[in-house]
């Protein structure tokens, strides 16, 4: 039997040591080199604009409230968080919506226009809330609970009439890792330990 005693590979096996010592093994992270110009989309750059809406209900109802006042064809590109990048069939009638700054001002929290900048964005994430008890169960609680874990753009729901085991919540999360966590409630002399966790699904 052949042993190889290059000390240099990683054999993704903890060392002897680091077991008595009841060490974890550290993961590395891959690292990826982009050679890109950094120009996706760079067809959309005279009619298109990066829209930040102002709220999650603004997002799900944003093609709707653009068909009111676009009278072209448009297109929506949406880039994660609460930011879209909308393109315009032309630069004309792009330049024709800025114009109409009266209208759309409530809907976004900013407007400008698409560059291939490099955009920050956060995440949506939908969160369950399991077992917060009957008596303290309220919406509010459900979120302050979710705003522990992220920025809260969806009070919480029920799943179903009659169903009250559980609540969903929409947050803006930072991280990139599912969210798959406990919290701790106290109310009055008592305290309850209620599991948070992310939806997998999309």
């Amino acid at each position: 039997m052949q042993v190889d005693n290059n000390p240099n590979v990683n054999s993704g096996q903890r060392s002897f040591k680091d077991t008595l010592l009841n060490k974890a093994a550290k993961e590395s992270t891959p690292e990826v080199v982009v050679d890109s110009e950094g120009k996706v989309f760079a067809e959309f750059y005279e009619q298109g604009i990066v829209v930040r809406v102002n709220e999650f209900q603004t997002l799900t109802s944003l093609r709707s409230l653009l068909r009111e006042v676009v009278k072209g064809q448009f297109n929506l590109k949406y880039v994660g968080g609460l930011s879209v990048i909308v393109i315009f069939g032309s630069r004309v009638e792009k330049e024709e919506f800025l114009g109409l700054k009266d209208v759309w001002r409530g809907w976004f929290a900013s407007v400008e226009p698409w560059s291939g900048q490099s955009l920050v964005v956060d995440r949506i994430a939908w969160i369950k809330i399991h077992g917060l008890p009957i008596h303290i169960a309220e919406a509010k609680v459900f979120d302050v609970i979710a705003g522990k874990f992220g920025e809260v753009i969806q009070s919480a729901l029920f799943p179903e009439e009659g169903d009250v085991s559980y609540a969903w919540v929409g947050i803006m999360s930072k991280s990139i890792d599912r969210i798959n966590s406990r919290c701790k409630v106290v109310w009055k002399e008592m305290s309850y330990m209620v599991r948070v966790e992310e939806d997998v699904e999309e």
